[in-house]
């Protein structure tokens, strides 16, 4: 029960300085490496990665790009379904799929009031806005929609 507790203050409270118990010239959380002349070099960024936080801001930013985008289409009428299956092709792709059309629509258009012609009819607007975003959202995220690694293992060094 300890350990719980001192991990939830830790998480709480989040770490106040360096590695080894010393502040930082990075101020909280930084990270300093020794530089060329032996002075503290500060690294940008954190080091901790919460996939649950960059997942959820993932998905927030995907959606705000996809409104943004939404409002540029020449659609005479924009129906919630269609805006819906625009907005989660943004978030899939930010997220890292491929793109590709579901087979299926969300459980949403499963229920007993979408077996019929007109939930079919919503089904399909929602698969037509998955794919207008698809073909849109690709533009913004493919090019850079994944962890960067090194260019070449040759050695060279420019």
């Amino acid at each position: 029960m300890r350990f719980l507790v001192g991990l939830f203050v830790i998480c709480l409270c989040g770490c106040q300085c360096g590695k080894w118990g010393c502040p930082s010239p990075c101020g909280p959380c930084g990270k300093s490496v020794p530089g060329l002349n032996g002075e503290l070099v500060c690294c940008e960024g954190n080091a901790h990665h919460w996939r649950w936080i960059d997942k959820t801001k993932t998905k927030s930013n995907a959606r705000k790009l996809a409104a943004r985008e939404l409002k540029k289409l020449q659609r005479s009428c924009i129906t919630c379904d269609f805006r819906y299956g625009y907005e989660q092709a943004f978030v899939d792709i930010a997220l890292g799929a491929c793109g590709d059309v579901p087979p299926l629509p969300p459980a949403l258009y499963w229920k007993e009031e979408n077996r019929t012609a007109f939930g079919h009819q919503r089904a399909q607007e929602w698969f037509a806005g998955y794919a207008a975003g698809s073909s849109r959202a690709k533009h913004f995220y493919e090019p850079y929609n994944e962890v960067a690694a090194i260019a070449s293992l040759d050695g060279d060094c420019p």
